[in-house]
């Protein structure tokens, strides 16, 4: 009997063991039972510890002097070690930061872009110019428009095979076309030889241009893709002896610490439209014939916009045909 009575208070204890043991991991309801208990258990656990910090006690107390040495020059090798592991991680985070800023820039726009580094910087006080790790090799071309995380720095002016030079906005041969983005208002930027410093000129003094105003890449010229900012307005001067505003801006890019830089292809232009042929006039009184070889219903097109310089080139090309 008292066999059997110790074996039924074994398999009571042995359930509401596993009861509470289901309870405290699915539910929070001992949460309470278990801080109390914290409290009761804490002394004996300072008192199980006791004779391991006794120990470390008494060996720290019998080290000889150059072993204290030996160990304060490997805790300081230590420090230094961590110390330059968080001076590179910190560097790890703001390189981290440019990138995903970089990444943000590239999304504004379907147009391609790449990475690439910023290098060397030029020195010559009327040049404003940067040397990237990108050339030939990956596609590069001169007068590909170069952008950082904020705005347009500037374009491609010099290419080699791995690497190119880029003119900043604000150098002074650099001109932008540009936007004013409250009003659609169509102007022109120009370096000014400073990193902190663009100008706007040719604005009639009863131009609509404010300070602040945003200047956004126009597309104009087909060089820089449409609504890419440049630059902020900071000052708008007018000069009664004066035909033109005296307009002052800052670059929005930050040319003097950018290191990375995104290179853009400009999204592919449009497909020439085909205009219907003209219809035939018959029997029309007065009408001449055609003059030339070039008969009606031969295909015409439209040059897409932005295509100054291809029309620019195709105008020479027929003047040296005439000249033949």
């Amino acid at each position: 009997m008292q066999h059997s009575g110790a074996n039924l208070r074994f398999l009571v204890l042995l359930f509401v063991s596993v009861l509470l043991i289901n309870v405290d991991t699915h539910t929070r309801a001992l949460a309470p039972v278990r801080a109390v208990l914290g409290i009761a258990v804490a002394p004996l656990q300072s008192l199980a510890l006791l004779p391991r910090r006794a120990g470390e006690w008494v060996s720290l107390r019998a080290m000889s002097e150059p072993e204290l040495l030996d160990r304060l020059d490997e805790l300081e090798d230590e420090r230094l070690r961590l110390s330059a592991e968080l001076q590179r991680a910190e560097s790890l985070e703001a390189e981290n930061r440019r990138l995903r800023e970089l990444l943000s820039a590239s999304r504004r726009g379907l147009d391609r872009v790449m990475l690439a580094e910023i290098e060397d910087i030029s020195f010559e006080p009327s040049v404003q110019s940067v040397l990237i790790n990108k050339g030939i090799a990956h596609q590069v071309y001169e007068g590909q428009p170069v952008l950082d995380a904020h705005g347009v720095m500037g374009q491609v002016v010099r290419t080699s095979y791995l690497k190119s030079a880029v003119s900043l906005v604000t150098d002074p041969g650099q001109t932008v076309p540009v936007m004013v983005e409250r009003n659609g208002l169509r102007a022109l930027t120009t370096g000014g030889g400073s990193l902190d410093r663009l100008d706007v000129p040719y604005l009639d003094r009863n131009t609509d241009i404010r300070r602040g105003d945003v200047l956004v890449t126009s597309g104009m010229g087909g060089r820089f893709p449409y609504g890419y900012p440049v630059a902020r307005v900071l000052e708008v001067t007018v000069d009664v002896n004066e035909p033109f505003l005296r307009i002052v801006a800052e670059p929005v890019a930050r040319l003097g610490y950018s290191r990375e830089v995104l290179l853009v292809w400009p999204g592919e232009p449009p497909e020439p439209v085909d205009l219907p042929a003209p219809p035939e006039d018959h029997g029309t009184a007065g009408a001449k014939p055609a003059e030339t070889g070039d008969a009606a219903g031969s295909e015409t097109t439209v040059a897409p916009a932005g295509g100054d310089e291809a029309a620019g080139a195709a105008a020479g090309e027929g003047a040296d045909a005439d000249r033949q």
